[in-house]
């Protein structure tokens, strides 16, 4: 693609005319521009590919330009709207909230989100962001279901949500995390439950300890998670306050089951330091 190509402007006629686009000197000049670097970077040269460039340049640019700069005002929102995205998929292809995947930094939701962190600036608008979001994401979630049917890194080896609810015998209940719960007290995950038995530990009792300092630099340690700024408010109300969920969600104004997802995410992370403060009790 030459600099002043008059296919672009061709395309970019055609496009603005075909969506009634109202754009300014201003607006339009930075469009062609974008438009040029990322033809030749994505090897667009036809009419067709150059309009749908310039269509996906129009919707997705500030996005991702304000998903790639820290400093950027709407940097937070751009990532919530990928979190977002990576979770409809996860949804649509009934892995969300149905499957057992593991609540770890190897489940396919965390992992497709620090693979789009690291891959974002490679993306070159040939589809829409969104189309761009959920193919990393069934990636991921493919790489995860062939390390989890290996049994590799901790995985209980059912593969999907039809073999789960086909075989005979049900995973311990510690082996596997949900990505959510529905509300409910046969899947409420208690963190109390992943102790070995025996009395357990009051909120008072914790404090007296050097417990509750581990759990906090362990939640600190979950910064790549897409609810992380949720966990870090909501941590302590759910581990030793043992607060009513449903009630601290309408609180909160968000669904009850993410509020059940997260206690899932926050203990998978916490139970070996809780195992090893036991221990050493």
């Amino acid at each position: 693609m030459e600099s002043g190509d008059p296919r672009l402007e061709e395309a970019l006629n055609w496009t603005s005319t075909l969506h009634a686009w109202n754009l300014d000197d201003s607006a339009r000049a930075e469009l062609l521009a974008l438009a040029e670097t990322y033809a030749r970077r994505c090897g667009a040269d036809t009419p067709s590919a150059l309009s749908t460039l310039i269509f996906n340049i129009y919707h997705d640019h500030a996005l991702v330009r304000a998903a790639l700069d820290t400093e950027h005002s709407d940097h937070i929102q751009a990532w919530h709207f990928i979190g977002q995205e990576i979770v409809n998929w996860l949804y649509a292809h009934d892995y969300y909230p149905q499957d057992a995947l593991m609540l770890n930094e190897f489940s396919p939701d965390i992992c497709a989100y620090e693979e789009l962190g690291r891959k974002l600036g490679q993306f070159n608008f040939k589809s829409r962001l969104f189309c761009y979001v959920h193919k990393i994401t069934e990636t991921c979630t493919s790489e995860w279901l062939r390390s989890h049917a290996a049994l590799k890194r901790g995985g209980s080896g059912v593969t999907s949500a039809r073999q789960r609810r086909d075989a005979t015998q049900a995973a311990p209940r510690w082996t596997a995390c949900y990505l959510s719960q529905p509300a409910g007290p046969d899947s409420q995950l208690q963190w109390e439950e992943v102790l070995d038995g025996g009395d357990t530990p009051t909120a008072v009792e914790v404090e007296q300890r050097s417990l509750v300092e581990h759990i906090a630099r362990t939640i600190d340690a979950m910064d790549s998670d897409p609810e992380y700024r949720l966990i870090s408010d909501v941590w302590r109300d759910l581990l030793l306050e043992r607060a009513n969920i449903t009630a601290l969600a309408q609180q909160l104004d968000i669904p009850a089951k993410v509020l059940f997802n997260i206690k899932s995410r926050i203990v998978r992370r916490v139970a070996p330091v809780m195992l090893q403060w036991r221990q050493g009790a």
